[in-house]
């Protein structure tokens, strides 16, 4: 009887490590994944997901105006609505990576959704896409291998603070500025709903930082 309850107990324990394995988005045990990076210098990624959307445009000038180079990962069935807005995000010298056709949570990610999403991009911006981050950060080892199958690299984050829950502009601020350290990749959204506190928080943030001696850069910029 006990050793029936010790083998129970030894299958409840693998799952919840393979289970936080796939929800952490910092978790690299089922495979390579970017969540930061290990640098002594004071360089931090801006990433976006979700668009293009509505604010996107808003987010594009923000950032010309502070001359900060972002991320985006965009989601296809926003792409195919709004492939414009990709363009110019494109030409303003930001990066381009996916984020699946649509937002849906897979166990196993479809191979051809993935290149699907790849390709229609591709096409619209004439430059190869590298990196790919899995909607909600969840991932398997099959979708890691997917990803790795079509030559990306699977990003996710190590500061994410909601702007999602609109929290509020100081709160969002605070969530950022807190934990920022050399190598962070900072997880906010552009698309699909309104994002009116992340428009207002984003020069905050970017100021702030750079008070703190930090500068924004690409994720290939950061991987070096």
């Amino acid at each position: 009887m006990k050793k029936k309850f010790l083998i129970i107990g030894i299958i409840i324990l693998a799952i919840l490590f393979w289970g936080l394995a796939a929800i952490h988005p910092s978790s690299d045990v089922l495979g390579n994944v970017i969540s930061s990076v290990k640098t002594d210098e004071k360089i931090v990624a801006l990433t976006f997901d979700d668009g293009p959307g509505e604010d996107t445009e808003t987010i594009l000038n923000i950032l010309k105006e502070k001359d900060v180079k972002a991320t985006f990962f965009v989601t296809g069935i926003r792409v195919e609505e709004k492939p414009d807005i990709l363009k110019r995000t494109t030409v303003e010298g930001h990066e381009i990576g996916i984020h699946g056709m649509t937002h849906k949570l897979f166990v196993i990610k479809n191979y051809y959704e993935l290149a699907n999403n790849k390709e229609q991009v591709e096409n619209i911006i004439n430059q190869t896409v590298k990196y790919y981050r899995p909607a909600y950060g969840f991932k398997t080892s099959c979708t890691l291998r997917t990803a790795r199958k079509l030559g990306l690299q699977t990003v996710t984050w190590n500061i994410f603070p909601m702007d999602y829950n609109k929290p509020g502009e100081e709160v969002l601020v605070s969530r950022v500025i807190r934990n920022l350290k050399p190598g962070s990749i900072i997880a906010l959204h552009d698309g699909p709903a309104e994002r009116e506190q992340t428009n207002n928080a984003l020069p905050i943030i970017i100021d702030q930082a750079r008070e703190q001696g930090y500068r924004f850069v690409t994720i290939t910029e950061l991987l070096g």
